[in-house]
């Protein structure tokens, strides 16, 4: 599929105010149901999006590929969202134009393929701060069309009362992986769609679930991006598999039967903080059902143990360039990313706000000890120069508090 013609006419799903849809993919390539044809699905390619055999086109030092859409996998029960009919997301910038030239910092000039079009940011033209689709590597694409100028336009007007302007609208990724959720998955849905902030790309990874999963998810197909149902191998698996459709700035999961705090919480990060700086995770605390708050720390404490749930954490999409959570780990893989994050010296920044209200059962709520062995083998991969016995034993002794304090409550 060679230089697909790209549509930006509106549709029943571009008229809904609080998201920004693009039809990248021209209604020609779409089957009777509305579909992008199965002979095309993986022969995409627009070179000014950088999307090439339906993957973007990363850098040479890249360990792994972001796709477009997921190869069929084991007993597949269905795909769908907003993504299989051509219509997709995509990260802003504000930035200044004259005739359509760009006037940027110098940082960005490098960003811009003809330079003879960048002017003088100091000369007297009049110019006009117009809104530009950017790529995965942040560079302008084009100006976003109107209907989605005027979209952003009169959302931020809504949500902001600064006095300097709002330069840029990233493209969050929320990721959900659920398996025979019917039970909570409709409050999770819900409590991402309902968000504030009004450009969320939503993913949902279905590990091929009997009950009433899929209904629920068919019910809120116009408003999730992509959503896949097939076999899996476990949690982190699945998070794995979000991660390779990932089209975001930034990736956050959210697991089935955990909701947002709020209806604001991405708003109070990517549009009141407003600079992020270079962090590379942004982190906040989470509360669960039974009032319980599990506050996030980034630093030695990692040492000890994963101080950072991940229901608290947004990442940088740019990491997962380099990685991928470890299916072999049944607990703990998401503290192998944290520590090596921290070992990394990556920048992080506590945006100080409770950001999930999560579920009593998850996995990492229970006394396991798989759990605390992985975080012991772990620690042992990233910190080798480093007495590490201390922390082995505190590891332990924690998880032997916690079992009998476990057995105490059932005896009475």
């Amino acid at each position: 599929m060679n230089n697909p013609q790209v549509r930006n006419t509106k549709s029943r799903f571009t008229n809904h105010p609080s998201r920004l849809l693009y039809k990248l993919i021209d209604d020609t390539y779409l089957d009777e149901n509305g579909k992008i044809k199965e002979e095309y699905k993986f022969s995409i390619n627009i070179p000014k999006f950088k999307i090439q055999n339906s993957k973007l086109i990363g850098k040479p030092e890249d360990k792994f590929e972001t796709m477009l859409f997921l190869p069929e996998g084991e007993g597949r029960k269905g795909e769908g969202g907003l993504r299989t009919k051509g219509y997709f997301k995509f990260s802003y910038e504000n930035l200044m134009v004259n005739d359509e030239c760009l006037i940027m910092d110098e940082s960005k000039k490098d960003n811009i393929s003809d330079k003879n079009k960048i002017q003088n940011p100091t000369s007297k033209i009049q110019h006009s701060k117009k809104w530009y689709i950017v790529d995965h590597d942040g560079n302008p694409v084009e100006p976003a069309p109107d209907y989605i100028q005027t979209q952003i336009t009169s959302h931020l007007s809504q949500l902001t009362s600064h006095s300097s302007p709002l330069t840029s609208l990233p493209l969050i990724t929320v990721i959900t992986v659920v398996y025979n959720g019917e039970k909570y998955l409709e409050e999770t849905i819900q409590s991402v769609i309902n968000q504030t902030y009004p450009n969320v790309e939503y993913i949902i990874i279905d590990g091929g679930s009997t009950d009433g999963t899929l209904d629920i998810i068919k019910k809120y197909e116009d408003y999730i991006d992509y959503w896949v149902s097939e076999k899996d191998n476990g949690i982190y698996d699945a998070m794995n598999k979000g991660v390779d459709v990932a089209l975001g700035k930034w990736v956050y999961f959210l697991g089935s039967g955990d909701i947002f705090y709020s209806s604001h919480v991405l708003k109070s990060i990517f549009i009141d903080l407003k600079d992020l700086g270079s962090a590379f995770i942004l982190f906040g605390d989470i509360i669960y059902d039974d009032g319980r708050l599990f506050k996030s720390r980034y630093g030695t404490s990692l040492y000890y143990r994963n101080t950072i749930h991940h229901q608290g954490a947004f990442y940088r999409r740019k990491l997962f360039d380099k990685f991928r959570y470890q299916s072999n780990y049944i607990v703990s893989a998401d503290y192998e990313l944290n520590l090596m994050l921290f070992c990394n010296k990556n920048p992080s920044l506590n945006v100080k706000i409770i950001i999930a209200k999560c579920n009593n059962e998850g996995i990492s709520n229970q006394v396991n000890l798989r759990g605390y062995i992985e975080e012991i083998e772990i620690r042992h991969k990233y910190l080798g120069r480093i007495n590490l016995l201390k922390y082995d034993l505190l590891t332990l002794l924690r998880y032997l508090i916690k079992r009998f304090s476990k057995n105490v409550l059932l005896r009475k």
